[in-house]
């Protein structure tokens, strides 16, 4: 069996982005996206030939035509819903707006129903999680509270929000390619359609606003990018591949500074240690309880299950009487040491299922090997 430990850092996160899902890491001290640990690895323009030779590319003609696209680059160009990994930063949007009391428990009973409406929004596989309050809601990921918390804020609010965290925008990083998913916001379906119906923005679009679902799309980058701005407590850097250059004469090697692109400013250190402190208890108590099995480090995460179609309300998502491509993608975000992070992960498994059993245990192999110099500590989660 192959070990992550066993891939140089560049060809990690490659080999992960190739195939159905994504992997993208970034460090959080020194903001950078594919982790450089030597001088070794810096590029030497010195040798020119290595960096454009032309590869050939007849082994790799039929894999054009599959339906499964291996070699379409996920990472930067794959864009879905990013389901529950939203709910922290709709949280943290709650707090800064003062849209709801952190220690205020509301009961779920597993449907949410928007004021003078039969529709029912439901909690993800069918579950009741009694009184929650704001970081028992993140934990557990409860579905019916974020639904609550989205009518409250509004769209307008949520978009707004969200924007300094990166979603609906281009990272910037140092290589071409990337989308920038999609931000939802009144005047963007005002904008977007033509049809007079079809521009207004309805409040159910809000209420799975909450959860991640409907308009919003992100590229597995984006939301790697969104994990570090929380790891980071609002300070969001522009992503790199490249950290510096080696002169070709010398052999000195010219780092390049990190470039501050935004911050939000407008939570306090004490909504921010909500927020954190509902990721830990993700791993501690929720859905990425397993994931953290054995783990030496603190572990701030969130799971997430974005949908691929609708569900009839007289239905039930069945994943094994559902075709492989519609079943739910699988997400896991997470940044380490919770107390002083450093590094951020974003996993993605197409159709993978549920984020806690498909994602996480992947990225917290990611996490062992680049904080514990790949050695996993005893009891450690593993994946068959």
């Amino acid at each position: 069996m192959t070990r992550l430990t066993d891939y140089p850092p560049l060809t990690l996160a490659l080999a992960f982005a190739a195939g159905l899902g994504a992997l993208v890491l970034a460090t959080v001290l020194l903001p950078s996206w594919i982790v450089l640990p030597s001088e070794a690895h810096l590029p030497d323009p010195a040798l020119p030939s290595l960096a454009f030779a032309q590869p050939d590319m007849r082994p790799f003609q039929d894999y054009a035509i599959i339906i499964d696209r291996p070699l379409f680059n996920r990472a930067l160009r794959g864009t879905y819903p990013p389901g529950s990994t939203v709910k922290p930063v709709i949280a943290l949007a709650g707090l800064a707006y003062h849209a709801i009391d952190p220690d205020a428990h509301r009961f779920c009973n597993g449907i949410f129903r928007l004021p003078g409406s039969s529709h029912q929004y439901r909690e993800g596989r069918g579950g009741r999680h009694g009184a929650v309050d704001l970081e028992d809601a993140i934990a557990k990921s409860c579905d019916t509270y974020f639904y609550a918390l989205a009518d409250v804020l509004g769209v307008d609010h949520i978009a707004t929000f969200l924007e300094p965290f990166g979603f609906g925008k281009l990272t910037g990083i140092d290589i071409t390619g990337e989308k920038p998913g999609l931000l939802p916001s009144r005047e963007w379906k005002k904008r977007t359609f033509a049809r007079p119906g079809d521009q207004v923005w309805f409040p159910g679009e809000t209420v799975i606003f909450g959860i991640g679902q409907g308009y919003l799309l992100v590229t597995p980058l984006q939301l790697a990018h969104y994990a570090s701005v929380l790891a980071a407590r609002g300070k969001s850097f522009k992503p790199r591949l490249v950290t510096g250059f080696r002169d070709p004469i010398t052999g000195k090697v010219r780092m390049i500074p990190a470039v501050l692109t935004d911050e939000v400013k407008s939570s306090s250190a004490d909504q921010w240690d909500r927020i954190f402190a509902g990721m830990e208890g993700t791993m501690t108590r929720g859905t990425g309880l397993s994931a953290n099995a054995g783990a030496s480090y603190v572990i701030a995460g969130k799971t997430g299950t974005a949908q691929v179609f609708s569900v009839a309300q007289n239905e039930r998502y069945n994943e094994k009487m559902v075709q492989e491509r519609l079943r739910d993608h699988a997400w896991f975000i997470a940044f380490a040491p919770a107390d002083a992070p450093k590094i951020a992960v974003a996993v993605l498994v197409e159709n993978g299922g549920f984020g806690a059993s498909a994602a996480a245990p992947i990225a917290r192999k990611v996490m062992d090997a680049y904080l514990l110099d790949g050695v996993p500590p005893k009891g450690a989660a593993t994946k068959p």
